[in-house]
């Protein structure tokens, strides 16, 4: 779990999160990080369970409208929405994008995927090495398939008084719609089948929190497609600003997307 990241400067970023590389928290303390090279505790510039529903933008700058009627206004706006959430028109734009901008954002299709996290209170036989990971094979496409990493928490780390092994693992496309909507309890079924072919033995029951991203209006999708037939220009007009005021950024804007 390593992450190296590199600032103007060539290495003062590489510094700042060297932090990252051994942490349990993993992503938390990389945005912490960013956090805290700019923005004070309690900064009132960072504005979080708000959102963003217009951008309104010229040749002279951008004004955001929010869900709670605030309208913010700058120079220039970041843009890092969901490809989700733009192709379902939740942010309205005036004037309206470009129509080239408007293509490129609806060629990019989001891929569906339910990340399941299972916590047993307990650990299981291969729970003694940290990141151990698994691969299960379906017969079906999509089911339950890689991975299934488990963290191994001994007692008194991370404060907990007794040991617990977490796994993640994951559904996509038709599955993760399937497993996302069902009945909790028919999906902690389903796991705990596929954990007993894993380890060849009965488990206990476990906890299991399935995520929501599929729907959730802020995502409507776990990752960003590039679809037969699209090319580098394509992707180049996805990446490309629009009246120099508007900038696009995210996963779905990368080369290796």
């Amino acid at each position: 779990h390593y992450m190296y990241l590199y600032g103007n400067d060539g290495y003062s970023a590489h510094e700042t999160f060297q932090v990252v590389r051994n942490s349990y928290f993993g992503n938390l303390d990389l945005v912490n990080c960013l956090h805290n090279s700019f923005l004070t505790p309690n900064d009132p510039r960072l504005k979080l369970n708000t959102t963003v529903t217009g951008i309104r933008y010229s040749d002279s700058g951008v004004a955001v409208s929010t869900a709670d009627g605030v309208q913010y206004e700058a120079d220039y706006a970041v843009l890092t929405f969901s490809m989700g959430v733009l192709q379902q028109g939740n942010v309205t734009f005036t004037p309206e994008l470009p129509f080239w901008k408007r293509v490129a954002i609806n060629q990019f299709p989001m891929g569906y995927i339910t990340t399941i996290f299972v916590m047993f209170n307990e650990t299981l036989r291969s729970a003694t090495r940290p990141h151990y990971r698994h691969m299960y094979v379906s017969p079906f496409r999509g089911v339950y398939h890689w991975n299934a990493e488990v963290v191994s928490v001994v007692e008194g780390q991370l404060n907990h008084t007794q040991p617990f092994a977490l796994y993640r693992l994951w559904a996509t496309e038709d599955e993760a719609v399937r497993v996302e909507t069902q009945a909790l309890e028919i999906t902690k079924r389903e796991v705990m089948d596929v954990y007993g072919k894993i380890f060849n033995s009965t488990v206990p029951e476990p906890e299991v929190f399935v995520s929501n991203i599929n729907t959730d209006p802020l995502f409507y999708g776990g990752v960003p497609r590039f679809p037969l037939g699209a090319t580098y220009k394509d992707l180049d007009n996805l990446r490309a600003p629009v009246s120099d005021r508007l900038f696009f950024a995210g996963d779905a804007y990368q080369v290796n997307l």
